[in-house]
């Protein structure tokens, strides 16, 4: 096992920096909590697209700098989205004694999001002390680069074993973790929901905070409920609760971190064929191709069999857990002997 909090068991002053409000960051969270790391959110507006970034980001630096300069962290983590986060980070670098890592969430953030920073990208992973990757694909691109790249998946619920269930309405009940993201195929969704009376569909997102997404609201099935958004404690809870968990994509290499939280929750979940999501859920997971009738009969092979998967989800979580105690293990054998040489 990976010990507690090895950052700080090592008294590795650290930070694991967020250019985001704290909404919808959880992977960040849960790195933070579990290796022993300040988490520092830096932002300046909620607004998101090309001109917002433009507006926020020079903003942003400027806060980075003075929470670089107050808490003088040895050690810093940045998720990536944004990278030129970690781009002020490595200028900072210059004047504070720290090193940086970059983690780097999906394929869509290392090489579709803002052509134009493809190099700023590359660069700052070059020189980056590690960059952290979900899955070996990505790594290779990084590492194709010249730069040094490791596999790090979900991190485990810290507190999944306390979150208790309620009851939902429904025979059986299916959670469509959906942030409203491009990569969501959402007509197919509701023309399959409709189909269903007799599954219970509750779909996470909060649809009445974007005009795009409020059409479905107001024209959906009567079996599916709107959730909005939800504080983390309901939102937990309700993934437990569920008899299955639901998270497509139209992209592959794309790690669906609503799918690893049901499982870290002991939930099986329907996601979307892609060969990276079939390799991270060997077991109690139904796949099904982005088109409604690949998802209706998907849906009726998790009814069909809920309790086996259910149980091969319970035995991969165990297994998931002892391979994250390897991947710290391995990180920290790349973060200790580094900041020992920079001392």
């Amino acid at each position: 096992m990976s010990p507690q909090k090895p950052l700080e068991d090592a008294k590795i002053r650290s930070m694991f920096l967020v250019w985001s409000h704290p909404q919808g960051s959880h992977r960040s969270q849960f790195f933070a909590a579990i290796l022993g790391m300040r988490l520092q959110y830096v932002y300046f507006t909620r607004r998101r697209g090309a001109v917002a970034a433009a507006l926020k980001y020079p903003v942003q630096a400027l806060m980075t700098v003075w929470v670089l300069l107050r808490h003088r962290p040895r050690l810093v983590f940045i998720q990536d989205p944004p990278i030129p986060a970690a781009l002020v980070v490595w200028l900072c670098s210059f004047i504070i004694p720290l090193r940086f890592i970059i983690d780097t969430h999906t394929q869509r953030h290392l090489l579709v999001d803002y052509p134009f920073l493809w190099g700023v990208r590359r660069f700052v992973a070059q020189r980056a002390l590690t960059n952290i990757l979900t899955n070996t694909y990505l790594a290779n691109i990084v590492k194709a680069w010249g730069a040094s790249a490791i596999v790090m998946e979900d991190p485990p619920l810290p507190f999944a074993d306390t979150v208790e269930t309620k009851p939902l309405e429904g025979a059986f009940r299916v959670i469509w973790v959906n942030v409203g993201a491009s990569d969501e195929p959402r007509d197919i969704f509701f023309a399959a929901a409709c189909q269903l009376p007799e599954v219970r569909f509750y779909v996470t997102s909060d649809y009445g905070r974007n005009a795009e997404l409020a059409a479905y609201q107001s024209t959906a099935s009567a079996n599916v409920t709107f959730t909005g958004h939800l504080p983390d404690a309901d939102y937990y809870q309700l993934l437990k609760s569920a008899d299955a968990v639901l998270t497509l994509t139209t992209r592959d290499h794309t790690l669906q971190q609503g799918a690893c939280e049901a499982m870290w929750l002991g939930r099986p979940v329907i996601t979307s064929d892609w060969s990276m999501l079939r390799q991270y859920f060997p077991q109690g997971a139904v796949f099904v191709e982005n088109s409604v009738e690949s998802l209706l009969a998907g849906i009726a092979t998790m009814q069909a069999a809920h309790e086996a998967y259910r149980a091969d989800m319970i035995d991969l979580s165990r297994q998931k857990r002892r391979d994250w105690d390897e991947q710290v293990t391995a990180l920290m054998t790349v973060i200790e002997p580094a900041l020992q040489r920079r001392k």
